[in-house]
């Protein structure tokens, strides 16, 4: 371990055995958390495997949680859209999104979509102002912030989808 960590650290010997007496955080750190085996993998490879496998497994997680957290707010928007003139409401304010906004977070975007379902102008006899309510109502009551956040995040998708419905 101790020819794997003066590597890693570009250290001769003394400084080593000096850090080790100062009980430098480094040193504990190193020893606490990596085995010689990995600290060597990273000298030679550039990667710990048993970290980069970690870190795929919670990519993955995270894509499958997005992925069924869309399909349930699909399904819902399915349900929503159904009585007459709210599908083009809830068009409509997803048209108003920029995409790639970064200000958007789990914790604002719902109370955001509910603001721009409601900030909608009536366009036609089907834009009623109770349906225009109702909408925002639906999406406070129907939809979690976690919804509503992948709804904005995905929503040229979700347009996709709205707009082949009958």
């Amino acid at each position: 371990m101790k020819q794997a960590i003066k590597e890693i650290l570009s250290i001769a010997d003394k400084t080593y055995y000096n850090w080790k007496k100062e009980k430098r955080p480094i040193m504990s750190f190193l020893e606490k958390y990596f085995t010689q085996e990995e600290i060597e993998e990273f000298l030679e490879t550039g990667v710990i495997h048993r970290l980069e496998e970690k870190k795929l497994d919670e990519n993955l997680q995270s894509l499958i949680v997005d992925d069924m957290t869309f399909h349930n707010a699909v399904f819902k928007l399915r349900m929503l859209t159904s009585p007459v003139g709210m599908k083009g409401i809830f068009i409509k304010a997803l048209e108003t999104f920029d995409f790639d906004d970064s200000s958007f977070t789990v914790e604002n975007t719902k109370q955001r979509l509910i603001d721009r379902v409601q900030g909608i102008e009536k366009n036609n006899m089907f834009d009623t102002k109770s349906k225009i309510d109702t909408a925002g109502k639906w999406i406070d009551y129907y939809f979690s912030k976690l919804e509503a956040y992948i709804i904005v995040k995905r929503s040229k998708e979700l347009l996709d989808i709205l707009n082949t419905l009958p």
